[in-house]
C-alpha cells in the first residue's frame, strides 16, 4: 500500500483548483497469472510512465461496487477502443477470470492512492470490454474442506 501521507497536501490542492498545474489522472493495471505481460493504461490523451511502467492512452469508465444486501459487491471496468491486442490477451487469460485489476490515483505520474480487485471475467464487444470485479467472497465459503457430522462421519457418532 502507498503511503499517501506526504503527499494528501498536494493531492487536496490539485483535487480543488480550478487550474491546477497537476492533474488527478486514473490508470489501470490488469495482470493475469498465465500472462507475463500485464495491460496497463490511463485515462489520458498522452502515455504516461509511471513507476517504470509505460501506460498507454485508452479512455475508460469505473462503476464503484454497489451495496445491495445479499450479494457480493461488484464494480465494472470498461475499456474503450479494445484492439486485438487486448482481445488477444483476454482469451489467452480465459476471459479475464483470475485476472488482478490494480487501480491508481495519479499526479505528475506518482501513485498517491491504490486498490487492487480480482476479476470475475471480461466480457468483450467491438467497441468495448468489460470486466467484472470484486473481492473474493471469503464470507460465502465454508470455513473448513469438509465437516464431520453424522452424515458425513457416521462412525463417529
Amino acid at each position: 500500500m502507498v503511503d499517501t501521507t506526504a503527499t494528501s497536501a498536494k493531492w487536496q490542492q490539485a483535487a480543488r483548483a480550478q487550474a491546477p498545474d497537476s492533474r488527478a489522472l486514473l490508470a489501470v493495471e490488469i495482470t493475469h497469472p498465465d500472462i507475463p505481460i500485464p495491460v496497463r493504461t490511463i485515462n489520458d490523451s498522452a502515455e504516461h510512465t509511471i513507476e517504470g511502467n509505460i501506460y498507454a492512452r485508452n479512455r475508460f469508465e469505473l462503476r464503484l461496487a454497489g451495496d445491495v444486501e445479499g450479494e457480493a459487491p461488484r464494480a465494472t471496468l470498461r475499456l474503450d477502443n479494445v484492439g486485438a491486442a487486448l482481445t488477444q490477451w483476454i482469451e489467452l487469460g480465459r476471459g479475464g477470470a483470475g485476472a488482478a485489476v490494480r487501480l491508481l490515483q495519479v499526479i505528475d505520474d506518482a501513485v498517491e492512492w491504490e486498490l487492487t480487485l480480482d476479476s470475475a471475467g471480461a466480457v468483450v464487444d467491438h467497441e468495448s470490454a468489460v470486466f467484472t470485479l470484486g473481492f473474493d467472497p471469503l464470507l460465502q465459503r465454508p470455513a473448513v474442506q469438509m465437516r464431520h457430522d453424522p452424515e458425513h462421519s457416521p462412525g463417529l457418532f
